[in-house]
């Protein structure tokens, strides 16, 4: 990079860099063509060795998620100790989080939320202090109590 610039030339500024906004579309409708849901299990069925490796995989999955839950509040108890580092946590934010028209697919948002997630970091709305651990366990009880069928 450096020899880059020292012959003239013009790095990339952060607006621009990896803006991919403009070239997709967002929205729910994009969203459920992107991800196939599995079909529901018909509850009166015998249940067959498939059904208890689904079982257990979702098992493990939901103990992964707790498992991700308490490492990362863990790391936030562990990096709160330092006074030059400022936590800033938005999985709070369900609204913006939970509307699928901010998506273009399952990973990514539009840039107008890096904008409002800028914007409160300005404003130090969100910055993590003393109420981290009410806030690691408001965010764990809504993620794992979620409606997620609301979404189809």
């Amino acid at each position: 990079m450096f020899e880059y610039t020292k012959a003239g030339n013009k790095t990339t500024d952060f607006d621009s860099y990896s803006n991919w906004n403009a070239s997709y579309i967002l929205g729910k409708d994009v969203l459920d063509a992107l991800y196939a849901r599995c079909e529901k299990l018909d509850i009166t069925a015998k249940m067959t060795d498939e059904d208890c490796r689904n079982l257990q995989e979702n098992l493990n999955q939901n103990g992964m998620l707790n498992r991700q839950f308490e490492l990362e509040k863990e790391a936030i108890k562990t990096l709160l100790a330092y006074d030059n580092v400022y936590l800033f946590a938005f999985l709070d934010e369900y609204n913006m989080i939970c509307d699928l028209n901010n998506y273009k697919d399952v990973r990514h948002y539009g840039e107008n939320i890096n904008s409002q997630i800028l914007l409160r970091m300005c404003h130090k709305e969100h910055l993590l202090i003393e109420n981290y651990e009410e806030y690691c366990d408001n965010v764990y009880k809504f993620y794992t109590t979620y409606d997620y069928d609301a979404l189809f």
